[in-house]
């Protein structure tokens, strides 16, 4: 017997949100997929698709779209059609079913394709396998599909850990079921690894000279580089070093997947052990002669840094022997403009000096440069909100394109066009926007580390770490300086925004406190 007031009670509760129902719509989508290339050549997609549209007229569902027809593993559910198939359902209110041939066309990932159903099934959106049929708006049902989908995942690692036994197998037996290196080509391509016939191909023949260049005439891998790109091999100098020092090339198989363990290769051989091991002593007695090198490097830090202020290439540096002096040199042929390390250093010392400041104000000096950077980047911000406003406008056409396409409106000729100009136009804001931020804490940090190497710049410089003063050269002047030997000083093409301020600021902090400077009397956008 009800009590007075027990109306209102039941009123609250049946006022609740009710649960989403299956969407009674009777449309559908099918997804069909294969998980390689190679399968789209065989009926595969045909008879799933042929399968899904029997079971649709079947259930007397209505087919709207077609998505997939192309190969994605299902390994992953950020597949490029599925993914766009679940926008298309999410948005769309009249499709109440997706069909599919078994539920690994849909998913392998196991509790990933479980959570990704059950998402859908809130929406009132249905999976249905022609091959698996199960009632998922059922708690036995859905249990059952969610066996399916863990089935799918365990095969799949099964799968795998079989394909990696026998992989290791075939490696052992000398055979190469990975991608072949440059130069070879497999003969019998798609067969079992222990029928692969791998032997060197045209390339290969070409590849073949760079051990004899080496070893003939002791060229450098990059003049090694460009003459095998002269004789039609396009080929890059790390790409070179890592071939000299793989043996592949002289018939063993050392991988991974075999630690510590050498084979010998049933694949064609390309160049003689003796001549492999030979050039890599080559290689290995150039990095030995480098030590010199790196001598020369610590006592001559502008080597390279320095450019002729008459042709604009880059000085080298040696050692008088005789003499014991070293010297900083134009490379270039009938320049013959040199100089002696220590009379180079001083000019250099001299130019560091502008931008050396004293520690009694060097606090003034950093508040009033924070200052100008606050004022600087405030105007950049002012910027960015055009910027991001009008990607913001371009994602939503990009959308709404996507959109109009998956719907028909647009062919695919017409969005190809689009899509690429609207990507091209998002690429240039994101990397204006990019290169426009300057994140305040990392701004601060940096002026710090600026003021306190800057009162004492000169001695850091003139240390014995060859790193530190390589750091403080490529910080201070990022594209490097040039010396003009005639009026003996140094050409500055941009310096580092953070540095570029301190010569001016010596002279108008005597004077002025931060909100006294003006931002347009410091030249920012001229610096690096």
């Amino acid at each position: 017997m009800k009590k007075i007031g027990d109306e209102r009670y039941l009123e609250l509760a049946y006022s609740k949100t009710p649960k989403q129902k299956k969407r009674e719509t009777g449309y559908a989508v099918i997804y069909t997929r294969v998980s390689s290339k190679e399968q789209t050549d065989n009926a595969s997609l045909h008879t799933q698709k042929k399968h899904c549209e029997e079971y649709a007229r079947k259930k007397g569902l209505e087919v709207i779209a077609y998505f997939g027809g192309t190969h994605e593993s299902a390994k992953t559910d950020e597949r490029k059609e599925f993914q766009q198939m679940l926008a298309y359902v999410k948005r769309s209110k009249k499709v109440s079913d997706i069909i599919v041939y078994s539920y690994s066309r849909f998913s392998r990932t196991g509790i990933g394709g479980a959570s990704i159903t059950s998402n859908l099934n809130k929406s009132g959106i249905y999976v249905r396998a022609v091959t698996q049929e199960v009632d998922a708006s059922t708690p036995s049902g859905a249990f059952q599909q969610n066996i399916y989908y863990s089935f799918e995942q365990y095969d799949n690692q099964v799968r795998r850990r079989n394909m990696m036994n026998g992989m290791v197998d075939r490696l052992g037996e000398g055979y190469w079921p990975l991608t072949v290196p440059l130069g070879y080509v497999n003969l019998n391509k798609g067969q079992k690894a222990n029928h692969h016939k791998i032997v060197v191909d045209e390339k290969g023949k070409i590849l073949k000279r760079a051990w004899e260049w080496k070893i003939k005439y002791n060229y450098t891998n990059r003049a090694i580089v460009e003459r095998l790109n002269k004789a039609g091999l396009k080929i890059s100098e790390r790409k070179l070093s890592q071939t000299f020092r793989n043996p592949f090339y002289c018939g063993k198989i050392v991988c991974s997947f075999l630690p510590n363990q050498v084979v010998e290769g049933m694949h064609e051989t390309m160049v003689k052990p003796e001549v492999f091991f030979k050039v890599l002593d080559i290689l290995k007695g150039r990095f030995e002669k480098s030590k010199h090198s790196a001598v020369i490097g610590q006592q001559m830090p502008l080597k390279r840094f320095v450019s002729c202020g008459e042709c604009g290439n880059p000085t080298t540096g040696y050692l008088q022997k005789q003499k014991n002096i070293y010297y900083y040199k134009c490379r270039t042929r009938g320049c013959g403009n040199n100089i002696n390390q220590k009379n180079l250093h001083h000019h250099f010392k001299d130019l560091l000096y502008r931008y050396q400041i004293n520690p009694e104000s060097a606090e003034h000096l950093k508040q009033i440069t924070k200052y100008v950077f606050k004022l600087h980047n405030e105007n950049i911000e002012n910027e960015l909100v055009d910027y991001r406003a009008n990607l913001t406008k371009l994602n939503k056409k990009i959308e709404r394109l996507e959109e109009r396409f998956i719907d028909e409106e647009v062919s695919k000729e017409l969005y190809d066009k689009h899509i690429i100009k609207f990507t091209q136009e998002k690429k240039e804001i994101e990397q204006t926007i990019k290169n426009s931020a300057i994140e305040s804490s990392n701004l601060e940090n940096c002026i710090d580390w600026v003021f306190a190497i800057t009162q004492k710049l000169t001695d850091i410089w003139a240390s014995e770490e060859y790193a530190h003063s390589e750091t403080i050269q490529k910080v201070m002047f990022p594209d490097g300086i040039t010396y003009d030997w005639k009026n003996k000083v140094f050409l500055t093409s941009r310096v580092n925004c953070l540095f570029l301020l301190i010569p001016q600021l010596k002279v108008v902090s005597s004077t002025k406190k931060p909100r006294e400077i003006n931002l347009n009397s410091f030249p920012l956008g001229k610096s690096g």
